[in-house]
């Protein structure tokens, strides 16, 4: 199983094709592709975040399309035992760094959880967190 981090979804998202992400995702087993709870709460706050106008109108159906579409119908939830493990990656990697980003460590715990890699860009926000990582822009190379 692969879980999209946020930016991954983000890129998903964007009326221009970004090729190197697409490229790598149709080379995966779409059955395997999974989303977190966490980047939909991340992707909905971007969206509301920005300023009124034709771009937010774009993001808004985007994110509509995604949460209808294939890849929004089974999103990993944040349950318990995910949450353990998110806690404990978060402390390993605030003790590792002195910081530690909330959502990306819920991701990781999420993924962990369920025995999955994270697909990231942002290979440096996960690396202290012990889960198998994959750079779509880097992998479709």
């Amino acid at each position: 199983m692969i879980v999209l981090d946020t930016n991954v979804v983000s890129a998903l998202m964007r009326p221009e094709l970004n090729t190197p992400v697409a490229a790598w995702l149709n080379r995966q087993d779409f059955a395997s592709i999974r989303i977190t709870v966490v980047s939909l709460h991340e992707i909905a706050y971007g969206v509301e975040m920005a300023p009124e106008g034709k771009r937010k109108e774009i993001l808004r159906r985007g994110f509509e399309e995604l949460r209808h579409g294939e890849i929004g119908e089974d999103i990993l939830l944040l349950d318990p035992a995910a949450a353990a493990v998110a806690a404990v990656v978060r402390a390993a990697a605030e003790r590792a760094t002195g910081y530690c980003d909330v959502p990306d460590s819920l991701i990781a715990g999420i993924a962990l959880a369920h025995g999955a890699t994270v697909a990231t860009r942002n290979l440096a926000h996960f690396k202290h967190f012990g889960v198998p990582l994959v750079d779509p822009w880097a992998a479709a190379m």
